[in-house]
Formats: structure tokens, C-alpha cells, sequence
């Protein structure tokens, strides 16, 4: 069983060691942010895995150390986690589309204003994670995953239709550890 991150005992990660080399990671939220508008480009998919390692290491990487750096950023932007959670019915949230309710949230619940603080990847998601109900996120996200209700007259489900379609998040937002494991595959086999 792996052990899952404290914030209150834990340190995050800020490097990583590949090959007795040593890499200080950025690890603030909006290098991930940066990394998935870089996974959504037109770049090849080889430009996209430099350019996102560039992103979070600089551009003294050594080339051996490729592949392990990939595999550290994909269990570093999965907060420690092995695997990704599985995903279950519809998308009900999404990092770039739920981006200006994400910065109202925290603005309203913890009083941060994410344009003027430096914040750890694994940080942000601990607080992302630990908003609370009251906010307009969570009322959007839970509009997302609701279904029509048997009590729903066709007027009730027609407008749940309507807000569902107006807030759904659209088909094009990316996969941005899919492009980089499929070029893995092709530089290293």
C-alpha cells in the first residue's frame, strides 16, 4: 500500500534524483497549468515531452534520463500516486475550463488570490480538493454529474439539459499524459 501524502507531516517533493543526477523541479500549479496548454498544442508529440520537461526541470536534461523524469512527472502530478484514479461516468470537472471558478473558490474560501502566491503543485490539489460546497465550483460541478430525477416535470429536465449543455466541458480538452506515453513508446522500444 502506498502512502498517501500528509500535508500536515509531509514534505512535497522539489527534486528528483535520475541516474545520480539531480533536478529542483518547479513545482508551482502553474507550471502544471502551463504543461497541460502545452499538451493541448499542435507541437509533435517528441516537441511536447521536451518542451513540458523543459517546463518543469530547465533544459539541462540529460538525455538517459528521459524516460525516468517522465515517469517522476507523471507520479508527481498525480500527488504521489502510482496510477491515475480511474474515471467514472461523465467529466464533471476540468483544470483549464473550471479555471476562473477555481480562482474565485479559492479567493472565496480561503481568501487566496492564486494571481499573487507561489504554491506547490500538491498543496493546490489538497486545497482544491478540500473547497467547500458553498462555493459556485462545486454548485457547477455537482450540476454536471446531476441526473433528471423521477419528481422532474419535462420543463425541470429541459433545463437541466440546457445548464448541463451550457457548463459541459468540451470534448477538446486533451489528455495530456497520453501524447507523452505514446512518444516514450516510440523513443525507447
Amino acid at each position: 500500500m502506498e502512502k498517501a501524502f500528509n500535508p500536515l507531516r509531509d514534505q512535497p517533493p522539489e527534486t528528483c534524483s535520475v541516474n545520480g543526477n539531480e533536478y529542483r523541479i518547479q513545482s508551482d500549479f502553474r507550471t502544471v497549468l502551463d504543461w497541460i496548454y502545452l499538451m493541448q498544442g499542435d507541437d509533435s508529440d517528441e516537441d511536447k515531452t521536451i518542451l513540458g520537461l523543459n517546463l518543469f526541470f530547465g533544459d539541462n536534461i540529460k538525455v538517459d534520463d528521459v524516460k525516468d523524469l517522465v515517469e517522476f512527472l507523471r507520479w508527481f502530478i498525480n500527488m504521489g500516486n502510482e496510477q491515475e484514479p480511474p474515471s467514472k461516468g461523465p467529466r464533471t470537472f476540468d483544470l483549464i475550463a473550471d479555471s476562473g471558478r477555481i480562482y474565485a473558490a479559492f479567493y472565496q474560501a480561503y481568501g487566496i488570490n492564486l494571481r499573487k502566491v507561489k504554491m506547490h503543485w500538491w498543496i493546490f490539489c489538497t486545497l482544491l480538493e478540500g473547497l467547500p460546497k458553498s462555493t459556485h465550483l462545486a454548485d457547477i460541478i455537482e450540476l454536471r454529474g446531476r441526473k433528471p430525477e423521477k419528481w422532474m416535470n419535462a420543463a425541470d429536465k429541459l433545463e437541466l439539459a440546457r445548464l448541463q449543455q451550457h457548463y459541459a466541458i468540451g470534448s477538446d480538452h486533451y489528455d495530456p499524459m497520453a501524447g507523452v506515453v505514446e512518444t516514450l513508446k516510440g523513443l525507447y522500444q
